[in-house]
């Protein structure tokens, strides 16, 4: 039975010709449990490769063919796996230009508590987000690091989890956690997609540098004078 997602092809110069499926958000975070808790974002992504190939040079291909060194046989050249990393990414990360564009169409409805956002996808489904506070970010950060999987991972994990605790609504659609709980994520939202609102979030719950203005010169410096008299004796 033919694989009913987008395949993308490419042709490496001086090199072999793949075709790359597009991995639900569900298959990432298997593959990078594949790719063991120590392995480094190279690892990582190539890892992910190996479970989004379908075929190399006309050939069909299965991932048990891929495993370990058996990727070797197949892009044999560093320059080689290092494109096919390359390509895995422009399947399945948001460009800048794409990113920009998300943050474009970013709105944000503030009343006495909270504050409410709202974002277009490229797709053009609006997403709502409430605000978490602290405790509860801080919560899922340490459950997090409590997994035991690896860095990036855990990070790509965390991200979802805000984000399933965050959106309210899918265009008119009103959702909560559980609706987006476990493979449901991945119904709803591509790998792309999820990178996307992980930026958006991280911009309504941290801020960027652009958000905090320094006002005036350092206190104490020939600025606003400190409140703290200048023959105080301070212990350290």
């Amino acid at each position: 039975m033919p694989d009913p997602r987008p395949a993308h092809p490419f042709k490496i110069k001086r090199g072999p010709m793949f075709v790359l499926a597009l991995l639900s958000v569900h298959e990432v975070i298997l593959a990078m449990r594949s790719a063991g808790a120590k392995a480094g974002p190279m690892a990582l992504k190539l890892e992910c490769a190996r479970f989004s190939l379908r075929e190399i040079d006309g050939q069909k291909v299965e991932h048990a063919e891929l495993v370990g060194s058996g990727i070797n046989r197949f892009f044999p050249r560093v320059r080689h796996q290092n494109q096919l990393i390359i390509a895995w990414g422009r399947v399945h990360e948001p460009s800048l230009a794409e990113v920009a564009g998300v943050r474009r169409t970013l709105s944000v409805e503030v009343d006495e508590t909270t504050e409410r956002w709202s974002v277009i996808l490229p797709d053009k489904r609006r997403i709502r987000f409430k605000e978490q506070d602290m405790a509860t970010v801080e919560e899922m950060m340490v459950r997090a690091r409590q997994d035991g999987e690896g860095a990036m991972l855990a990070q790509f994990s965390l991200i979802v989890d805000n984000l399933r605790a965050s959106i309210t609504h899918i265009d008119e659609e009103q959702v909560d956690e559980k609706m987006l709980g476990g493979r449901r994520w991945s119904e709803r939202f591509s790998v792309k997609d999820t990178m996307l609102l992980g930026e958006v979030w991280t911009d309504m719950q941290v801020g960027g540098d652009e958000d905090l203005e320094a006002l005036g010169k350092p206190l104490g410096d020939g600025g606003t004078s400190s409140p703290t008299p200048p023959d105080t004796v301070i212990s350290p």
